[in-house]
């Protein structure tokens, strides 16, 4: 399965602790994934479109956000539905 096409990246400034990005992918491609790993990520829906769902990944910046949700959906086993 191929990576998800990342809708957008948003971030927030959190002080100590860095910076927070919120990546945005359909809730097709997020719903592939087992149970249990949807439990485990930080997520929930988008406000503005329901077919979207929104992952919390903590980087310094976006780059390094892209990076890790990369990382993080290669490593991670998917369901065929």
């Amino acid at each position: 399965m191929r990576t998800p096409r990342i809708i957008s990246i948003n971030g927030t400034v959190r002080g100590v602790y860095g910076a927070v990005w919120y990546v945005t992918i359909t809730t097709h491609m997020f719903e592939k994934l087992p149970e249990w790993v949807r439990v485990v990520l930080r997520s929930h829906g988008s406000h503005d479109n329901p077919k979207h769902t929104v992952l919390r990944i903590e980087a310094v910046d976006e780059l390094q956000a892209l990076v890790r949700f990369q990382q993080l959906w290669d490593c991670l086993p998917k369901e065929d539905k």
